[in-house]
């Protein structure tokens, strides 16, 4: 079987690095697995670079006329929502590639600017879908907080429910019925990466005639393992008599959807109750920060090596992930795997990576004096001699580790393909 999957990159984000976890995972299975790519600067194997030479350069060109074009007509949306919004207008020319190539399945995961809405619609071969996040089911926004049963995405993007904070012209009820349009009659092979983003595809009209399950994003639990607190503390210079929290991101947390302002009211509330044997490092963002936190914070900036993150991770004694929305969350997922206990809110994927009170705390959403709560428990409970390491790296062996989520894309590509046989 030979699978292809379409990625901007590598070495990119966090969809990038979920999906290239994927096709090791699935190699590691024995599927011939391939990856088309823009470029290809590590010169990864059984790796297909789109944007080489001449004709990439050419692509690059009519794409980039092509999006500054669009952006001129579309600025009279005027949104309060900060996520990237993105409206399948554009793309590399990826499809001819697609179409042509030998592949029994073709994978996709994160696609913006890659193929256009109408391109993905008229792919040829039988597709699986990694939903990475909410943009398939929404118009052009890549998350929106609202998840209630009149959310636009599951009620539909109507002429009469356009949100409060957002103003002009409607372009995300124009993506969204152009999805509706193309995809709605399509069948897809969807895998979210948790069963929250699951169940919101189930809701959204848009994957009505489509296969949808929730299968996570794996992990390496060899490399994302334990390692000595002491050596990893002296690694990135922080200190040996303190409690330790740690928080990051890949872009840093200091946003709306990554709960960065959750985040330090939660630990100046923790500095209230007098916590001063407490500080805060932060990792992901150059610059993080700070200033209005009233705990020490030690800015460690981005980390590009994963034994490095591990190590990382293996000098905390808590990792809190503060997000507002979050679709998985491999932060969390690697933390736990390194046998540190998780603090996150009771959302999204989160819920998925820990198991309450056991592996750490999920927070009533999104109060930050239930998340401070939750870090106070976990520090008085690791005092009273409650382990929580081991019951945390044992969750993540057991549901996240590579060989369990590539046994379960191995089926889910048995299925795209016997459906289509």
């Amino acid at each position: 079987m030979r699978v292809l999957h379409v990625i901007p990159d590598v070495n990119g984000g966090g969809a990038s690095k979920g999906a290239y976890r994927i096709h090791q995972a699935v190699t590691a299975e024995g599927i011939q697995s391939e990856l088309l790519v823009l470029r290809n600067p590590s010169n990864e194997p059984n790796t297909y670079a789109a944007l080489v030479g001449l004709g990439g350069w050419l692509k690059r060109k009519r794409y980039k006329s092509k999006e500054r074009h669009i952006k001129k007509q579309m600025d009279d949306l005027i949104t309060d929502n900060p996520a990237l919004h993105s409206y399948g207008l554009t793309s590399v020319e990826l499809l001819p590639l697609i179409n042509r190539s030998d592949a029994d399945i073709i994978h996709l995961h994160w696609i913006i600017h890659m193929l256009t809405i109408e391109e993905i619609a008229q792919i040829t071969k039988p597709i699986v879908w990694t939903f990475a996040d909410m943009w398939p089911i929404c118009g052009g926004e890549h998350y929106v907080l609202d998840d209630s049963p009149s959310a636009r995405f599951r009620v539909g993007y109507l002429s009469n429910n356009q949100p409060a904070y957002e103003r002009g012209a409607d372009y995300n009820r124009f993506a969204w019925e152009r999805k509706r349009q193309q995809w709605g009659n399509k069948f897809f092979h969807i895998a979210a990466c948790s069963h929250w983003l699951a169940q919101c595809a189930k809701a959204s009209p848009i994957f009505t005639q489509s296969h949808i399950e929730a299968i996570n994003y794996p992990l390496d639990t060899n490399l994302f393992r334990p390692y000595s607190r002491q050596s990893s503390r002296d690694k990135f210079q922080l200190p040996h008599d303190k409690k330790i929290i740690l928080a990051g991101a890949t872009g840093g947390v200091n946003s709306l959807y990554k709960g960065g302002d959750l985040l330090r009211d939660a630990v100046n509330a923790l500095a209230h109750d007098k916590k001063n044997d407490i500080v805060v490092a932060l990792f992901g963002a150059s610059d993080d920060r700070s200033s209005n936190c009233t705990l020490p914070v030690y800015p460690i900036g981005p980390i590009e090596e994963e034994t490095t993150l591990a190590q990382l991770y293996s000098s905390a004694d808590i990792f809190v992930m503060p997000s507002r929305q979050e679709a998985f969350g491999q932060v969390a997922s690697e933390a736990q795997s390194c046998g540190i206990p998780v603090v996150a809110f009771n959302h999204g994927g989160a819920m998925d990576i820990v198991d309450h009170q056991k592996t750490g705390w999920l927070a009533t959403p999104f109060d930050p004096k239930n998340l401070a709560y939750g870090i106070n428990y976990l520090i008085d409970q690791k005092i009273n001699g409650v382990d929580f390491a081991a019951p945390a790296r044992e969750r993540a062996i057991k549901l996240f580790s590579s060989e369990q989520i590539g046994k379960k894309y191995c089926a889910l590509y048995e299925k795209c393909l016997s459906r289509h046989a």
